[in-house]
């Protein structure tokens, strides 16, 4: 094995890349538009648009830019704005197989583990799914996996020069005075500053890259150096994102996180009732999409010797990514976790190569065949589903519904625009009334209307739930032929009569369905 990886790594490392490409590409909008990809793409098509006026737009939602700006070349290229969208993800997946292969083997892995980690980035749904979404965090993990290699790279020649006989500023002087440690202290603040640009939880990736160091250094002296190192990478990332506070609408990038997290307060006055059920069932929910075989390999491999130390830095430094999101979480969604999926992904790929090479061999390999035969054979089915039959993924059940079965999924959008687009003409002009004001409904119309530049039909958002036609719609009676009202049945609070019902597009198991009815006997 190690004669083959030797004379054909890079052969090897070509193929399992142009596998995670292909894997990645296969019926890649098969899955409608999810709601928060509607809202990124009409952004970054508001930018297109009116860059001056839209550039910092997404600040105003609180949420950093440079994913919008990301999918602008993407846009401006391809015609189909999802697959489009979506294709900017792929790349960040073919990225991040390479970087979990770099993470193991600067953390000490051979080729073997190197390559686990690189078929584990492969095959884990985890990985699959989200980069496979016009959404933020696949490209935050990327931005963190550099940072985590960053930090690495700073434990190793700190543990070159961090010595019992040498004073700190001695040991400093000594560090900058390579001028490639300055890049990687200068470097790894850059991926700082393009994670928190990104996507502001990156901050959380600061405290597990500090409780990695803690396990990859090898004396108290050097863990302070190592230390001080990162703090100073993190203050350039700091300075860096800063730059944003020039902008007006800076103020607004924190005013959405009471929306999602309890403050420490609310907690230990008893939101912890509800933060700890909550974690319990996301941290179950989590396997379906690192299968247990993952953790099993881990467990075992922590009370093998070898790379136990190495191992147990990276589980813990998972942990701790993901422990402030379970205990201040007030709405907690599995995408959220993401960049734990670095640390828990090498560490397998460290924990299987070490079980296949422990005495007896016997037992430690059927240990680890069954854990990688289960992670496999999940990760593979799970493909196939989402490539033949999107609406029977197997997602635990808080993505199943936001993915599948509420507003926030964007089944019948495609047809219902097409409708639309077939009705609409110069002599026959049509408004289009949607449930909401943004999201799904209606930037998800929006989007592949984008494309039309046309003046015969106007989508408009009215709020939800919809209990009566609107003034604003009302007002237009005299300037559209038709007008068409795109509802989800659950969310129609007035009764249309069944005639004037178009089309209706359900979603699975009986879940609410996407409605278009013509309402133009109600507006005219």
């Amino acid at each position: 094995m190690k004669s083959l990886l030797s004379r054909h790594w890079t052969l090897i490392l070509g193929v399992l890349l142009l596998l995670v490409l292909l894997t990645r590409l296969i019926a890649l909008t098969a899955l409608p538009i999810f709601a928060d990809e509607s809202i990124y793409i009409r952004w970054a098509q508001l930018i297109l648009d009116e860059p001056a006026r839209y550039a910092f737009f997404a600040l105003n939602d609180g949420k950093t830019p440079f994913f919008i700006w990301m999918l602008l070349p993407a846009l401006h290229f391809i015609s189909d704005p999802l697959w489009a969208s979506r294709f900017v993800s792929v790349v960040a997946g073919v990225f991040q197989a390479w970087l979990l292969i770099r993470i193991t083997l600067a953390i000490g892995g051979d080729r073997k583990a190197a390559l686990i980690s690189g078929l584990l980035g492969l095959v884990l749904p985890f990985w699959f799914f989200h980069q496979r979404m016009a959404i933020m965090d696949a490209w935050l993990s990327v931005f963190g996996s550099l940072m985590i290699l960053g930090s690495i790279r700073l434990s190793q020649v700190v543990n070159t020069i961090a010595t019992a006989k040498t004073s700190s500023v001695a040991q400093l002087r000594r560090f900058f005075a390579d001028g490639s440690n300055t890049l990687v202290v200068v470097g790894t603040g850059v991926v700082a500053a393009a994670a928190l640009y990104t996507k502001l939880p990156a901050v959380l990736i600061f405290p597990s890259v500090f409780v990695l160091q803690f396990f990859l250094t090898k004396r108290w002296r050097a863990l302070i150096l190592s230390w001080t190192l990162l703090i100073c990478s993190i203050g350039v990332g700091v300075m860096l994102f800063g730059l944003l506070a020039l902008h007006p609408a800076f103020p607004q990038l924190f005013s959405r996180g009471g929306d999602f997290l309890y403050s420490p307060i609310e907690v230990l006055q008893g939101e912890w009732r509800v933060t700890l059920p909550t974690a319990v069932r996301r941290s179950i929910e989590l396997t379906s999409y690192v299968p247990i075989g993952v953790f099993v390999a881990i467990f075992f491999a922590v009370f093998l010797p070898g790379k136990r130390r190495s191992v147990l830095g990276l589980f813990l430094a998972g942990v701790v990514f993901v422990l402030p999101i379970f205990i201040l979480g007030e709405v907690v969604y599995l995408r959220y976790l993401l960049p734990s999926a670095i640390f828990f992904t090498v560490a397998a790929g460290l924990s299987f190569s070490r079980l296949l090479s422990s005495r007896p061999h016997w037992l430690w390999r059927s240990v680890a065949a069954l854990a990688f035969v289960q992670v496999v054979i999940s990760g593979g089915l799970f493909m196939i589903i989402q490539y033949t039959s999107p609406n029977d993924v197997p997602f635990p059940h808080s993505d199943d519904v936001q993915y599948l079965k509420e507003w926030s999924s964007g089944h019948g959008i495609l047809e219902v625009f097409a409708r639309v687009r077939d009705e609409a003409s110069v002599n026959n002009t049509v408004y289009v009334a949607t449930e909401g004001y943004f999201g799904t409904l209606p930037d998800a119309l929006m989007v592949y209307a984008h494309a039309d530049k046309a003046d015969y039909y106007k989508i408009e958002g009215i709020g939800q739930p919809v209990q009566a036609i609107p003034d604003l719609v009302k007002k237009e009676h005299a300037s559209y032929d038709q007008f068409w009202l795109v509802v989800n049945s659950h969310r129609l609070k007035f009764v249309i009569e069944d005639q004037y019902l178009i089309a209706e597009y359900c979603r699975p198991d009986n879940a609410p369905c996407l409605q278009l009815w013509n309402i133009t006997h109600l507006v005219k």
